[in-house]
């Protein structure tokens, strides 16, 4: 879980987040119970591929976000050189 916060994944993928820290916590009571090891490792591998998941669309959405915002600059960039060139 902490590579997907360093992904900044509880911003730009809370609900994978949010999935992958449950299964975590479940996995964690899991072995202060006792569960038997099998059903154990079940749960602590698919916390493993939520985090994973959530790294990976935060990565995702990450990059569209930026992308989206070099996007609306270029955009703004080009509505200020319009307006200049249309008053000279």
């Amino acid at each position: 879980l902490r590579l997907a916060e360093q992904a900044a994944a509880p911003r730009h993928a809370p609900e994978e987040f949010a999935r992958a820290q449950t299964t975590l916590s479940q996995a964690q009571q899991a072995f202060a119970q006792g569960m038997a090891e099998r059903q154990l490792a079940l749960l602590a591998r698919r916390a493993v591929r939520q985090a994973s998941e959530a790294t990976r669309l935060a990565e995702q959405r990450a990059a569209e976000a930026a992308l989206a915002a070099e996007r609306q600059t270029a955009r703004q960039e080009i509505e200020r050189l319009s307006k200049l060139l249309g008053q000279g």
